[in-house]
């Protein structure tokens, strides 16, 4: 047989060869189409480029209820080489235990399923056709999310990670990524959501956005998110977490030129004064990378800060979070104690008083007992997720003569959207000046104070934040459970001589109704 003839027969070969295996596809594609899911069988593929946040979107998906594993992030490592040897097909691989189910044995009967891909996967620009197919064939309606984010970020990331060698090649490979993911998804039709990494690290509502659009259930708690790109762009995290809409709350009219002149008073004084922070965290996880990305900031305005936390019973992660903050920050003290205490809501119930009251001694004792130099002290809420107005807390500082400070508290809507009839919050610390009867709690709600205002005169007020001078800590101010445990401290105050006590209108904190 002649060359042209070797040709030839290698041709045809070839062809029948091809003819068969589009036959093979066209059957298959006929039958996955005439097959419908049974009992509504959901499985959701999350795909991006490298570093782009699908081990995030699905650790949401999971948390929402989805089976699977977000599988394996340091693929480079040495004890995790066989993610990029050996890769025949992606339901074929053999893995260490801490990865994806669906990678050594696919689903059957688990629903709702969620299976991540990152783009290359292993090295491998995987054909996520056939992994749509397969899905189908074991009877599940396949949905795809599509994760974005900053280029800048993520193949910086991507070095970091050492899925690229260069800018250049992260370049290619992201644009290559998608043009992969959109041909597979064009291909097999199959319905898409597009996710922004940046829209869920910055926003909480997006979460639940995303899961809306997917038609998962919204969980009792949010996936807590960590932003990974302020790292990339040197964005301190006092200028995304910390922030506080000082533009909300205008300035009186006709107050602003005094307004201004006593804040730039307080921020004077506070960088000569020492300061410590105190609160009670408990469950308080989802608000805390907000608090102490406040906190932080709040003392760096000082001359020097310690904060003193005491923590119990929490089950969220809150205790771990708290011991990691103490490890990085050496003004950080974390007392925390198991007590196997009933979780109380926000009920005014005289046996929550006295928990919180006892809970409250313990940070006061420390701080006696450690004989800590400090010129002011200041309470904080841990969950209030929007925090409150630096201007606010040096307007008080730009004051002399006063023993405390408590706070205009504004409840605000999810999310804090300005609103123009704002509810004075916490009316159950707050008690006029001069011994009157405590008004109603609809009455002190309605109350309106505005940005500018002189201080006002009270018998006790909290507001999620309120100012102590050391001298009344140091003469062994104690909280009490008889009412309000504030109420009663500032009983105990007055009564001791340490009788000038204000609310500051401009001294803004913002409640809202979820973290």
């Amino acid at each position: 047989m002649g060359l042209k003839a070797n040709i030839s027969f290698l041709i045809e070969s070839v062809g029948r060869w091809l003819n068969r295996e589009s036959l093979k596809k066209r059957y298959r594609s006929t039958r996955i189409r005439l097959l419908k899911p049974e009992a509504n069988k959901r499985a959701f593929l999350v795909l991006g480029p490298e570093s782009h946040g699908t081990h995030l979107v699905t650790d949401i998906l999971l948390n929402a209820g989805c089976i699977g594993h977000a599988g394996n992030h340091v693929p480079w490592q040495p004890d995790n080489k066989e993610l990029i040897r050996g890769i025949k097909k992606p339901w074929e691989y053999t893995f260490p235990t801490d990865l994806q189910p669906w990678d050594r044995q696919l689903p059957t009967v688990e629903d709702p399923i969620v299976w991540r891909r990152s783009i290359p996967h292993g090295k491998q620009w995987i054909d996520i056709s056939d992994m749509i197919n397969i899905l189908k064939e074991r009877h599940y309606a396949v949905h795809v999310v599509v994760v974005t984010r900053d280029p800048f970020s993520a193949i910086h990331s991507q070095l970091k990670w050492r899925h690229v060698k260069s800018l250049e090649k992260g370049k290619a490979n992201v644009s290559r990524a998608y043009l992969h993911i959109f041909r597979h998804l064009s291909r097999s039709r199959t319905p898409y959501t597009l996710v922004s990494y940046e829209s869920l690290a910055s926003y909480p509502k997006a979460q639940d956005f995303l899961l809306e659009q997917i038609g998962l259930e919204l969980p009792e708690r949010r996936w807590p998110i960590y932003d990974g790109n302020r790292k990339w762009h040197d964005i301190k995290a006092e200028d995304t977490l910390a922030d506080f809409p000082e533009g909300w709350y205008p300035c009186k009219a006709g107050h602003k030129g005094r307004y201004f002149e006593q804040v730039e008073k307080g921020y004077q004084k506070m960088k000569e004064q020492e300061l410590i922070i105190c609160g009670l965290a408990r469950d308080v996880m989802q608000a805390l990378p907000r608090t102490i990305a406040r906190i932080e900031r709040l003392g760096g305005k000082f001359k020097n800060y310690r904060v003193v936390i005491f923590e119990n019973d929490s089950t969220d992660g809150t205790l771990e979070q708290l011991q990691y903050w103490q490890k990085v920050n050496e003004r950080v003290e974390i007392i925390s104690e198991k007590l196997g205490a009933r979780k109380w809501g926000q009920v005014q119930d005289l046996g929550r008083m006295a928990q919180m009251a006892t809970y409250r001694n313990r940070y006061l004792e420390h701080i006696r007992e450690q004989q800590y130099q400090f010129d002011y002290l200041i309470v904080f809420d841990l969950d209030i997720p929007l925090g409150f107005s630096y201007d606010g807390i040096a307007h008080s500082f730009g004051y002399e003569n006063w023993d405390l400070v408590g706070s205009n508290g504004i409840l605000v809507p999810p999310y804090g959207d300005p609103i123009p009839n704002p509810i004075f919050y916490d009316a159950f610390a707050f008690r006029p000046k001069g011994n009157i009867p405590p008004k109603s709690l609809q009455k002190i709600n309605a109350l309106q104070f505005q940005r500018g205002e002189e201080l006002v005169p009270v018998d006790s007020v909290f507001g999620g934040l309120t100012i102590y001078r050391a001298a009344g800590i140091l003469a062994g101010a104690q909280y009490s459970g008889e009412d309000c445990e504030h109420v009663m401290l500032h009983q105990w105050l007055r009564e001791n001589g340490f009788d000038k006590q204000f609310l500051n209108p401009s001294q803004i904190v913002l409640y809202s109704g979820r973290s």
